[in-house]
């Protein structure tokens, strides 16, 4: 089972049976390249649970509480050289299940004014996107800055988004060489990784020239509950391209990336590339 993005967000409402204001969990999980949303919790007051999950479009209230989190995600694309015309057509069509007569203005509106989501959302399309030969741009427009709120923790209740939790491997798209898409996937293993090659190896990581980056983040899939973070993005030195979520997995878990990048990096004595980086 691969675990993409996700994103969590405290949700609060009333009670359906004592009155007050409760505190739950909403979240989305990119599983298999299939969204999955849901709701958990408890009220603090009376103990009734509430939860819930499904496939596919999360519900209005999931959303916004998403959104009012972690702001809203604007994807924007445009057909890369040698996808332009009925190329990009089909791909619109395909992805957005438009038809023909109204694919060219789809077409032309993700160029323009792009389309808006949840984190995770706009990480599923942009993945689809990019492998249908478009260059993605992401764009956080941040919530409003309020007081952070965060919802209780139950006794005995884990987050879903995180799959060590429940005693699941975890499998993330390994780095790769450039131009031969998302790589491989391979199992997270926290302490595989020599302690002295932590923090020279992590710095790396997060000096890629980006490539896509969000403002937004996620449940790390490794984490017991659910307010540690990775960050969504995809970086380059050049010669490889990684998830930015890579660097938190480096440094804070010690998890090993596959050797022949290791060696890549030694080779670069560690120093990354110049340019605007992660």
């Amino acid at each position: 089972m691969d675990h993409g993005p996700a994103s969590i967000a405290p949700m609060f409402r009333i009670c359906s049976r004592c009155g007050a204001e409760a505190g739950y969990l909403a979240g989305e999980i990119a599983v298999d390249g299939v969204l999955h949303w849901s709701v958990g919790g408890a009220c603090a007051a009376c103990g009734n649970a509430d939860e819930g999950g499904g496939r596919d479009a999360a519900p209005e209230h999931v959303r916004a509480a998403l959104i009012a989190a972690h702001g809203e995600v604007v994807l924007r694309a445009e057909p890369l050289p040698g996808n332009a015309g009925a190329r990009a057509l089909m791909s619109v069509r395909k992805l957005f299940g438009v038809p023909l007569a109204e694919a060219r203005g789809r077409l032309r509106a993700l160029a323009e004014d792009g389309e808006r989501g949840t984190a995770v959302e706009a990480a599923l399309l942009a993945a689809r996107l990019g492998e249908g030969g478009f260059a993605v741009t992401l764009e956080t427009c941040g919530p409003p800055a309020r007081e952070e709120r965060r919802v209780p923790g139950v006794p005995g209740r884990r987050w879903p988004a995180n799959p060590a939790a429940q005693g699941q491997r975890v499998l993330v798209a390994a780095p790769v060489r450039a131009g031969r898409g998302r790589g491989r996937r391979v199992e997270l293993v926290p302490g595989s990784l020599p302690e002295e090659l932590r923090e020279p190896l992590a710095d790396y990581l997060a000096g890629g020239r980006i490539l896509v980056i969000s403002g937004s983040g996620g449940p790390d899939p490794l984490a017991q509950g659910p307010y540690e973070l990775v960050r969504f993005g995809r970086v380059t030195d050049g010669t490889w391209t990684w998830d930015l979520a890579w660097e938190q997995w480096v440094r804070r878990r010690g998890c090993a990336p596959p050797g022949e990048f290791v060696r890549h990096v030694r080779a670069r004595g560690f120093v990354p590339p110049p340019g605007p980086t992660g």
